[in-house]
């Protein structure tokens, strides 16, 4: 299926990414540390975003179309909360309030989730937004599936809303300490005001601004050293996902190259 235009994203993309950031601080208190940060992060699912299973049981979903956050437990009925007529204020409170009536306590660290600003989510949007994020991550998960070496599961960082994978160049797989790739998609940014796709690596390869890249991929320098291509430029394709798929990997054969030497 073509990707939807998103052409009125704003207020909903950020209402939807304060929302997710709920969820994930929920995950963050209840998750020993994981390597690369990753408790930090969310599942894409196809409603939309999942914290996976917690450690007290059952899972949160953050329901893009539905406007809803769920937990979820294996053989009982969902407690929901609707998003309507909250902010990421009374959301946390509702929410810990809920998971306190199920008996789980959680005490999230630190001064967060104090936003005031009331949700505005337009459901079609929130729907379109959806189905945009799972050809997106069904294209991403596919270009992943063939890389040889340590990776990162292809997830959703609440504190960008971007949705990323890493792939590393050599058997260490530490973001930290060893050579890596990035894969991502971003609905907005700091530069970018559309949907964009980008790529970076680490460290920046010598003649990395000189690879070779099929349109509409470009380098750029600022506000990253990396490449991108724009969402909107894959919006005519009756197969968009088989693009993604393809310019990732020509990204990916290009850079690993001076990465590892070829």
């Amino acid at each position: 299926m073509p990707l939807p235009a998103l052409a009125q994203l704003d207020s909903t993309r950020s209402s939807l990414h304060r929302a997710s950031q709920v969820i994930s601080a929920v995950r963050a208190a209840v998750t020993p540390p994981l390597p690369n940060a990753l408790r930090l992060s969310l599942y894409p699912v196809p409603p939309g975003l999942s914290t996976g299973p917690l450690a007290f049981g059952g899972d949160l979903l953050l329901d893009y179309a539905q406007q809803k956050v769920a937990y979820r437990q294996p053989g009982e009925p969902d407690v929901t909360i609707d998003l309507d007529g909250h902010s990421q204020a009374t959301l946390t409170g509702e929410l810990l309030a809920l998971l306190a009536e199920e008996g789980h306590d959680i005490h999230l660290q630190g001064d967060q989730l104090r936003d005031d600003t009331p949700f505005e989510i337009d459901a079609t949007t929130a729907s379109e937004y959806a189905a945009a994020l799972d050809t997106i991550f069904t294209a991403v998960a596919r270009f992943r599936a063939r890389l040889v070496g340590p990776q990162t599961p292809v997830v959703v960082w609440p504190h960008g809303f971007d949705l990323s994978t890493v792939w590393f160049a050599t058997s260490g797989a530490d973001e930290h300490h060893d050579p890596y790739m990035n894969f991502g998609f971003s609905p907005a940014s700091p530069g970018f005001e559309r949907p964009y796709f980008y790529s970076y690596a680490y460290p920046l390869p010598d003649g990395f601004e000189d690879v070779a890249l099929p349109a509409p991929v470009r380098t750029i320098s600022e506000p990253f050293k990396g490449m991108v291509f724009d969402y909107d430029a894959l919006l005519s394709l009756a197969e968009p996902g088989a693009e993604i798929e393809a310019l990732f990997s020509a990204i990916h054969y290009g850079v690993s190259e001076l990465m590892t030497g070829g």
